[in-house]
């Protein structure tokens, strides 16, 4: 089950969040932590922090692409697993609503805490490198 369908749609970022939210702290952590040092620099137009830092953005971006890779089919097992229609052509909505969100039925608040409690998703979750 793709999570392109036309019955509605879940919102990524609180998706991320809940099944998730630990890992993708860890990454934000990581970058922040290759960024604090730059800020002054940056700051005082140094090209050299700047570039750095861009680097740092760079590789927080693939990681969480990496990411992705790898929660996505999980999610789509999760929602295959729900009651018959529960999950069923879902679509992943990328798009925060404070930027227009996405056209649908937003069904976030129905299907995030079937997700969250899904115990096999936890479990494939925690046992990512």
């Amino acid at each position: 089950m793709a999570l392109t369908g036309s019955e509605g749609f879940i919102e990524l970022a609180p998706l991320a969040r809940a099944i998730a939210g630990e890992r993708l702290e860890r990454r934000a952590d990581a970058f922040d932590r290759a960024v604090a040092p730059l800020m002054d620099d940056i700051d005082a137009g140094d090209a050299e922090a700047l570039a750095t830092a861009r680097q740092a953005r760079q590789s927080w971006e693939r990681g969480l692409a990496s990411e992705g890779l790898v929660l996505l089919p999980l999610l789509e097992e999760a929602l295959g697993r729900m009651k018959k229609g529960a999950g069923a052509s879902v679509g992943l909505c990328t798009n925060p609503a404070a930027l227009g969100g996405c056209e649908g039925r937003d069904r976030t608040a129905e299907l995030l805490p079937l997700l969250a409690a899904d115990k096999k998703l936890a479990k494939a979750v925690a046992s990512l490198p």
